[in-house]
């Protein structure tokens, strides 16, 4: 295990994609007193705890360092459109900084059952995301324990909502040591390890990830309800080895806040930056490469203030195939890890795209998402 300080970081994950892992994220789970081992698809190793929920470990390195007021940088970065030959260019800042992610699901996510039987399940399906419990809506889990002890019912109508539909269900409760409860394991909060894209200055937004935070016990992709980034003290890296592929680890729990979020998409997570946020250091503004621009041949993965060479061999729909050959790069993570999910691709002084799986055969090989389809 190498150990990261502050003055170099690095970040991935693990979900399976066919040939391809997501760098992803580990979480212990608990439930109406129940304890479940269970994998989050977000490229970060996750760590946090709320009542039916606790998770395990996560962080960041550093993002930015003095970087003066962002009313002023968004003026200095005005200039990130460009027009040239009547056709617009499209100017971001490329990140490559792993930071520790923490959010808060809208409602709480059905994970599992406690008890499958269909007094205490009723319609109510793995994937579904309550958010309401005798007609009281319902934020997280401390909300579901309150509830059904201010209630004390033996049964109790549930409304979730799933695929922007809403239904309800009558359930049994169940009383342990005096408290009420369902038959059922939710989920409420999560956290982990991601790593920043690009600095849209003409928006003052950022995108990071490239890829959905999705619950692995369910596939589901999480609603979340407010989410937060944050500079970690330091990263542990777990390199890869063979067809184990490695991951980032670390702690940010006393770190500062440095920005929120609340889109979750397929195209990875987005959000703004702490208005007294000081940055400096950020790399030059880069064009935004066009589908047409991305050629197979010579490319670097941007990667906690460091570039690292790469190989794109071959380009499919909206979809990058690449090979990093840095042998440095290689040296210290073994190859791509989990928590370099979202590290800008750079080619040709554009950035083309950034980072989102790795593969499970080979932890030098990876794959990565049009940048295009990440400003859409």
């Amino acid at each position: 295990m190498k150990k990261i300080n502050r003055n170099s970081k690095q970040n991935f994950k693990n979900i399976k994609i066919r040939k391809k892992t997501d760098i992803g994220l580990f979480a212990l789970i608990l439930v109406g007193g129940f304890f479940l081992l269970s994998t989050l698809s977000l490229n970060m190793l996750f760590t946090n705890s709320s009542l039916s929920t606790l998770f395990t470990n996560s962080s960041l390195n550093t993002l930015f360092t003095n970087f003066n007021n962002i009313e002023k940088v968004s003026t200095f970065f005005s200039e990130s459109i460009h027009t040239s030959n009547d056709k617009q260019k499209k100017f971001v800042y490329p990140l490559g900084y792993t930071v520790g992610i923490k959010a808060n699901t809208d409602g709480v996510l059905v994970i599992g059952y406690e008890d499958d039987t269909k007094a205490y399940v009723g319609g109510i399906q793995i994937g579904d995301n309550i958010v309401g419990i005798e007609d009281e809506k319902i934020k997280d889990s401390s909300d579901v324990v309150r509830i059904l002890n201010e209630k004390k019912l033996s049964k109790i109508k549930i409304t979730v909502l799933k695929n922007d539909k809403y239904k309800t269900s009558y359930v049994n409760t169940k009383i342990r040591n005096g408290n009420y409860m369902l038959g059922l394991w939710v989920r409420d909060k999560i956290s982990g390890i991601g790593t920043m894209t690009f600095y849209d200055a003409s928006t003052n937004m950022f995108s990071a990830i490239g890829h959905p935070i999705k619950d692995t016990d369910t596939n589901e992709l999480l609603k979340i309800r407010d989410g937060y980034i944050y500079r970690p003290d330091s990263i542990n890296i777990i390199k890869s080895k063979g067809d184990e592929i490695g991951y980032l680890e670390g702690d940010y729990e006393n770190s500062k806040k440095i920005g929120e979020f609340s889109n979750n998409e397929n195209i990875g997570i987005r959000g703004s930056f702490a208005d007294d946020l000081e940055k400096d250091d950020l790399c030059n503004l880069l064009e935004v490469a066009n589908e047409s621009d991305i050629k197979k041949g010579k490319a670097y993965i941007l990667f906690e203030g460091k570039k690292y060479d790469a190989n794109i061999y071959d380009i499919k729909s909206e979809e990058i195939l690449l090979e990093v050959i840095d042998d440095k790069f290689i040296d210290t993570y073994g190859g791509i890890v989990q928590g370099m999910s979202g590290s800008p691709i750079i080619q040709n002084n554009k950035i083309v795209g950034a980072l989102t799986h790795v593969s499970k055969e080979d932890a030098k090989k990876g794959y990565g998402l049009f940048i295009q389809e990440m400003l859409k």
